[in-house]
């Protein structure tokens, strides 16, 4: 099936996300992704985003912040994956620079020699220097930013913030120009750069400080929110520029996992999953991942799909924002319920 994409994504960096025919790998053994929900507070209230939603299942309030023991506990287990993860990723509802002890995390995981590549998505406003020499430090791979306007007053409409625009392109022009071995990946949403004038401001202003770039489409998978106004009906395609498909069965619990910051485990990056499938400070990693209760959750995916799983998936939307045509499973759920039965 040919790939088709948008034109504003033509930037779009192949060697940040390399994905494979996912139906072809499972039953996978070792997860592909762990993700690393580490603080549930954030320093920005973007307006497409959990925080600004009124519904009460998106209110984050009570701090929460992972520690760095049950954190260590945890890439120790993975010790014991058959494989090599493929990336660990800090990121999630909060934002990982809040989290005080991010770059000893990212030492202890990098020299820990268990994923191929260990990345942080953030949305870079608290990259001061000494954060920035910290990250280096410790041999980051990738720091992936989202960029959220190309002025203070666009920070200010988008994230209800304000913000010091060049004192944040200064930064992240320093980590750039002292990054080693670590890349440097910039993306901003389609909607903010929406006529070719704010294109050019968006390359002009970042591409000499970055390794790849790119423009991503809004992701309109929070509830409660008018995504339409935002993006002016800009919306349309999954985050990465495919064209939508409403699945039949979800992907995510087939390659990825996510930790949040009470150490819970859930198979899905959707921030109002509240079922826990097991938690890192009772079960090692590999139990969990390969234990009955996720393997139990992968099945009944296969067999109802995700409109009939109880609780939030039913509603949910960002398998449909953020699948690629390589993650696609509806073609082999016959074969799949059979493998994930006899488990």
């Amino acid at each position: 099936m040919e790939n088709k994409r948008t034109k504003n994504l033509s930037l779009y960096e192949n060697s940040v996300y390399k994905r494979v025919a996912l139906a072809e790998k499972l039953p996978l053994k070792t997860p592909f992704s762990v993700d690393y929900f580490l603080i549930n507070t954030c320093n920005l209230r973007c307006i497409f985003c959990g925080y600004s939603s009124p519904l009460k299942e998106y209110d984050f309030r009570k701090r929460v912040v992972l520690s760095f023991d049950l954190f260590k506990k945890s890439i120790d287990d993975m010790k014991n994956f058959p494989e090599k993860i493929k990336t660990i990723h800090f990121m999630g509802y909060g934002e990982p620079l809040l989290h005080p002890e991010i770059a000893k995390m990212v030492a202890y995981a990098v020299e820990s020699k268990i994923s191929e590549k260990v990345d942080i998505i953030t949305n870079g406003v608290l990259l001061s220097r000494k954060i920035s020499n910290e990250l280096i430090a410790a041999k980051l791979d990738w720091l992936r930013i989202s960029v959220n306007g190309l002025s203070s007053n666009d920070y200010r409409k988008n994230c209800n913030t304000n913000i010091d625009f060049k004192k944040f392109v200064d930064n992240i022009s320093y980590f750039y120009n002292n990054r080693h071995s670590t890349k440097v990946y910039v993306r901003i949403l389609d909607y903010m750069v929406a006529t070719e004038k704010r294109k050019k401001m968006f390359y002009n202003i970042f591409r000499p400080i970055t390794d790849a770039l790119s423009i991503e489409c809004l992701a309109d998978h929070t509830e409660g929110i008018n995504f339409y106004e935002i993006s002016r009906g800009i919306t349309g395609l999954t985050i990465r520029g495919f064209k939508r498909h409403d699945l039949e069965v979800c992907p995510m619990p087939f390659y990825f996992i996510r930790i949040n910051p009470d150490g819970g485990c859930t198979p899905c990056c959707e921030p109002r999953f509240k079922i826990s499938l097991g938690n890192i400070s009772k079960s090692s990693l590999p139990e969990i991942w390969n234990g009955p209760k996720f393997n139990r959750f992968r099945y009944l995916m296969l067999k109802r799909g995700i409109k009939n799983i109880k609780g939030i998936c039913r509603r949910c939307r960002s398998y449909i924002v953020a699948s690629t045509p390589e993650d696609i499973l509806d073609s082999e759920i016959a074969r799949l319920k059979q493998l994930y039965a006899t488990k």
